[in-house]
C-alpha cells in the first residue's frame, strides 16, 4: 500500500465511526422533532428515514473498522523503527477500539428510534 493510501485509511478508520454516529444521532433527533410536529402527521416515511440513517451509519462504522484493521496490519511489522509508522499503528489501534463501540451505540440508537414512542409527555 502507498503511504498516502495508508494515511487516508488511517484517518477514515479513526474518524469514520464517530462522524457516522454524530450524523445518525442528529438525523434521528431531527426526525423525532418532525414526527411530533404538525408536519409529522403528513404521509412522510419518517420511520423509514430513521432506519435508512441507522443502516448507513452502521455501514460506515463497519467500513471504518475494516480500514483500521487494514492499517493496523500494514503498519504492524517493524513499526518501532519509524515514528510515522508507529503513529499510524497507534491510531489504527484507537480506530479498532472506537469503531465497535460506536457501532453498538448506532445500533442501539437505531433500535430506540424505531421502537420507542416519540411524542409522549412525561
Amino acid at each position: 500500500m502507498t503511504p498516502s493510501r495508508v494515511n487516508a485509511l488511517m484517518w477514515f478508520g479513526l474518524l469514520g465511526a464517530p462522524v457516522a454516529w454524530t450524523a445518525q444521532h442528529w438525523a434521528a433527533f431531527s426526525l423525532s422533532v418532525v414526527r411530533c410536529s404538525a408536519a409529522g402527521s403528513a404521509a412522510l416515511p419518517l420511520h423509514g428515514l430513521d432506519v435508512v440513517a441507522s443502516v448507513v451509519a452502521a455501514a460506515v462504522a463497519i467500513a471504518a473498522l475494516a480500514a483500521s484493521i487494514a492499517v493496523f496490519r500494514a503498519t504492524g511489522e517493524d513499526s518501532g523503527e519509524q515514528p510515522r509508522r508507529a503513529r499510524m499503528h497507534f491510531l489504527a489501534t484507537i480506530g479498532m477500539t472506537v469503531s465497535p463501540l460506536l457501532l453498538a451505540i448506532i445500533v442501539l440508537n437505531g433500535l430506540g428510534g424505531g421502537v420507542l414512542e416519540v411524542c409522549r409527555q412525561s
